[in-house]
């Protein structure tokens, strides 16, 4: 990426309208193969402007070297996209998106090294949020033909919890359509607040007594299953953390990003942690890559 990457301070707020342009498509894929294990990275990579050639050469670099076999990344702007175009490792993924089209001002990408189908899906949404889904060959494992569904989501930001509500709904109709699925990204929502509670913490030092927005989890997804909160127990798992990440300037903790599977028969997670949680080497400490933290995301077949 060129150091003297210019960002569009216009992009930041504006709403987008998704239309017809993205539709489903055939990605040019890796070599057939059936996958044992696979790892699935979810990273809302922060449209400001701030230090934003150096963070997102940041980003690069750990992409390169955890080599994820899918990326889905949210709060991604044009330049973003264009400058993926000129790193060798992402020569080795098919893309939603290679010329920033969808993704003005702003929006998500997928990327497979896996032999994948990338689609988007229109959502109920008034700042222009959609669905990505990637069916990704996984051999004979799974169920579902032999195909993972992975989906990817910035839900409605903001306190907009009945946005949020109606597409996930949209989502879980998507990905029911594989038995072996998985919905990351960002979601907007904390597991142990409502998002209006956790904005009058960080402004007042008290609490609403609203209703868990978590909950509608168990209403629209009942067959899937939170990865953290699965695999690292009481660990709070905030990505959203203000106490660890310099460049959010208002008390926060919020655990906003997610990985919830729905695993066929021969599947199993076994692993998902954070990444982009220390500083840039090289730069101030208090400088991260992004405000949130990434999820990484192991799968493994059985037998």
């Amino acid at each position: 990426m060129r150091p003297g990457l210019r960002v569009p301070r216009a992009a930041f707020f504006s709403l987008m309208s998704v239309s017809s342009l993205f539709a489903s498509t055939p990605a040019p894929a890796a070599d057939s193969c059936a996958a044992r294990k696979l790892s699935i990275l979810t990273w809302n990579v922060w449209f400001e402007p701030l230090e934003y050639s150096t963070r997102v050469n940041e980003i690069f670099r750990q992409c390169s070297v955890l080599k994820p076999d899918i990326i889905a990344f949210q709060e991604v702007l044009p330049p973003f996209v264009q400058a993926l175009q000129h790193e060798a490792w992402a020569s080795e993924y098919a893309m939603s998106d290679t010329d920033g089209s969808t993704v003005n001002p702003y929006g998500v990408i997928m990327m497979s090294k896996l032999p994948a189908v990338l689609s988007a899906h229109q959502m109920p949404s008034r700042m222009g949020r959609i669905l990505l889904t990637a069916d990704v060959s996984i051999g004979e494992q799974g169920g579902g033909g032999g195909t993972l569904r992975v989906g990817t989501v910035h839900l409605e930001s903001l306190d907009n919890p009945g946005y949020r509500e109606k597409q996930l709904k949209v989502a879980a109709e998507k990905l029911s359509q594989s038995s072996t699925a998985i919905l990351v990204g960002d979601f907007n929502f904390c597991s142990e607040r409502s998002w209006a509670e956790g904005r009058a913490l960080g402004r007042e030092g008290r609490a609403n007594d609203s209703e868990l927005e978590n909950d509608v989890l168990k209403r629209v997804l009942p067959e899937y299953v939170d990865l953290w909160s699965s695999l690292r127990g009481g660990d709070k798992g905030y990505t959203f953390d203000s106490t660890r990440n310099g460049v959010i300037r208002q008390y926060e903790q919020m655990r906003y990003d997610r990985a919830m599977a729905k695993l066929g028969e021969g599947w199993k997670a076994t692993s998902i942690e954070m990444v982009g949680t220390e500083a840039i080497e090289g730069q101030p400490d208090w400088l991260r890559p992004s405000d949130h933290f990434g999820l990484l995301v192991t799968l493994e077949a059985d037998g």
